[in-house]
């Protein structure tokens, strides 16, 4: 039984966080406490997994952008059109994200040794796989949840969209101060129309 379409969100974040589990297992083995300690060598058979979920993560999200290009077809709204639009063109850049990690992961193995022990200059990933050793399994687990959800969100994207417009847009205030200052620059003249009329007088 399905109980999502393929081009679901729910799946394509699925297959992609089992991904990053999977690329982190490659290098670490559990302990008999519980702990983690790192491999001696690098488990490819579960990089290789690692590998086919990131390709079955960009083909789901992939159809959820080519169904949000059909609904951009039909739409009649201009409104409309262009949070479509917005939307779609995340949703690249989100593409464009998992199809660098998937050529990072079919790059020749790291040594374990080098990836876990150098710092953080030597591998993006040292710091959170480095830090997971010696946590228990339910410590690890939490720290991968996290990072996979900081790598990549892949719900809410029209809703950032319109908050980050709403950011960008000038406040309202600022073009109602400019309005008062015109007034303000007005009032100096209507100031000195008496004085001038005083000098005509004595002229005269």
């Amino acid at each position: 039984m399905e109980l999502y379409p393929e081009e679901s969100e729910i799946i394509a974040e699925a297959h992609y966080k089992l991904s990053l589990a999977l690329e982190f297992a490659s290098v670490t083995t559990s302990g008999d406490d519980g702990t983690n300690a790192k491999r001696e060598a690098m488990d490819q058979d579960m990089r290789d997994e690692a590998v086919t979920e990131m390709e079955l993560a960009i083909k789901s999200f992939k159809l959820k952008m080519q169904g949000k290009v059909v609904e951009l077809a039909t739409m009649a709204s201009p409104e409309d059109n262009d949070l479509a639009r917005a939307a779609i063109s995340e949703m690249k850049e989100v593409v464009a994200d998992m199809e660098q990690r998937l050529v990072d992961l079919r790059k020749d193995p790291i040594d374990a040794s080098d990836l876990l022990g150098g710092g953080p200059e030597a591998n993006p990933l040292g710091g959170i796989l480095g830090a997971a050793l010696g946590e228990s399994a339910a410590e690890t687990k939490a720290r991968i949840d996290e990072a996979a959800k900081n790598a990549t969100d892949l719900s809410g994207l029209v809703r950032k969209k319109k908050a980050k417009d709403a950011a960008d847009s000038p406040a309202p205030a600022a073009a109602a101060n400019g309005k008062r200052k015109a007034g303000d620059d007005a009032e100096p003249d209507a100031a000195e129309s008496p004085k001038k009329a005083r000098v005509d007088e004595d002229a005269a």
